[in-house]
């Protein structure tokens, strides 16, 4: 890995106890989690192997050998040290007597800690027990948070301006304001890397390949690099299903893999990461290089420009706003009576049940930008669904072959469901984000009855 860090690199505990492998069964290979340790610690492990056929002894396998030295398990747990390797190995657990029976994997890096600031303090709590490993291999300073004291504030933390707090499910809470909540009153910059707001995992079948096209936000720099071998992973979680603000950093097909969601008073930063990160680091570097600079553009994210921008709804009309068919509209504050604003919203999804004095609004709307046209920017126009309405709209310069709106400063999302699928959902929030339009949490429906 990185370059060999300052002292308070080094006085990282060498021991760490592995509880368990999980799954093995009747000589068939089953999924277990990876272990994590750096050349010369100490592991002790359960390989749980039924009792009929407990093994004396086991070995490690990796690049078609057993390594020289075997364990004896005594009872259930064997103990095994990572041997001396200059680049992180993967090995294979097995029984020493059949080395194609494999108990597990352990992952073992060389003993030369990571590059990390000194200043800058990584608190952790409930996290995951890959991640607690990796770190540990790695030699990353991290500080335990009891997550009762985070829940209760009752923690007191170092006051560090670009400290970050990494949690998992437990201290997470329950929802993505939660975890906003807690960045917000324990002033810091907060990571999750599982929490009980994730998605669903996907399909087992489902393989993520990570280019360097997917790579956005405060890892854009990432995006103009050339990749040999690029990270691939399988059944992520879903992104959370919240209506917020949301900024993607890794995005495939539309899927955000790690998403900012920022505050919208520009106070701290939030990102959550749905990847399962044991999957490939040590196997495949840029996995390790890709969450090393994670946890440092998390920590180093400074308070953002506040979400300020007004917004006004030229169509439809506000009180036909619902958030069922609507859901990221119907959390948006609009100006009144179609006042000037920042941003000017034309929704056209839904077939027909377009307003029919929609023409009439399209006016107000061209008027709208005419009078702002000569403030610095003018107002930026966001259309959303598709209609034949557009065509005879001269304003927007409609250009179908490449689904774009010939408007400087104007944007358009075509997709015409509704309600909007999930994808479409996130990219809507994503554009609102961008156009720094807050998404508020308690917004009122109104009723046109």
């Amino acid at each position: 890995m990185g370059a060999r860090g300052d002292e308070a690199l080094i006085g990282v505990a060498v021991n760490i106890s592995v509880l368990a492998l999980s799954g093995i069964g009747s000589g068939s290979q089953a999924a277990w989690e990876p272990r994590f340790v750096r050349s010369g610690q100490v592991v002790s492990l359960d390989p749980r192997m039924r009792e009929d056929e407990r093994a004396e002894f086991v070995s490690l396998r990796a690049f078609g050998r057993l390594w020289p030295a075997s364990a004896a398990v005594r009872g259930a747990v064997v103990e095994l040290t990572g041997p001396e390797v200059r680049v992180p190995v993967v090995f294979r657990i097995v029984r020493s007597d059949d080395s194609s029976r494999e108990l597990g994997e352990l992952v073992v890096y060389a003993d030369r800690p990571a590059t990390w600031p000194s200043e800058r303090r990584l608190y952790t709590s409930a996290t995951p027990r890959w991640f607690d490993e990796w770190t540990a291999a790695l030699g990353l300073p991290t500080h335990r948070v009891n997550a009762a004291d985070l829940r209760s504030g009752r923690w007191v933390r170092h006051k560090g301006k670009h400290d970050l707090l990494v949690v998992g499910r437990v201290a997470s809470g329950n929802s993505a304001a939660d975890v906003g909540e807690l960045a917000r009153r324990c002033d810091i910059n907060v990571l999750a890397l599982d929490a009980a707001w994730f998605g669903e995992r996907g399909r087992e079948a489902l393989r993520i390949e990570l280019k360097p096209a997917a790579m956005s936000g405060e890892l854009a720099d990432l995006a103009a690099q050339r990749w040999a071998t690029a990270p691939t992973f399988s059944r992520p979680a879903r992104p959370t299903d919240a209506v917020v603000n949301r900024r993607s950093w890794i995005e495939v097909e539309g899927q955000p893999l790690v998403e900012e969601l920022p505050s919208r008073d520009g106070g701290r930063s939030c990102v959550a990461s749905y990847l399962r990160w044991s999957q490939q680091l040590g196997r495949c570097e840029l996995a390790d290089v890709i969450l090393l600079t994670i946890l440092e553009r998390s920590a180093e994210r400074a308070r953002q420009e506040a979400l300020r921008a007004s917004v006004s709804l030229i169509g439809p009309k506000e009180e036909d706003i619902r958030s069922k068919d609507r859901p990221v509209l119907a959390r948006l504050r609009f100006e009144k009576a179609m006042g000037p604003a920042d941003i000017l919203i034309v929704d056209l999804r839904g077939r027909g049940q377009l307003d029919p004095n929609l023409g009439v609004r399209l006016k107000r709307a061209d008027t709208l930008m005419r009078a702002q046209g000569g403030q610095t920017g003018g107002a930026r126009l966001l259309v959303l669904g598709d209609d034949e309405v557009l065509d005879g709209w001269s304003a927007v310069k409609v250009n179908r072959e490449k689904k774009t709106l010939g408007r400087e400063g104007a944007i358009w999302l075509a997709d015409d469901d509704l309600p909007p699928s999930s994808i479409g959902r996130i990219r809507l929030m994503g554009v609102l984000t961008k156009l720094k339009v807050p998404i508020w949490e308690d917004i009122e429906e109104k009723s046109n009855d």
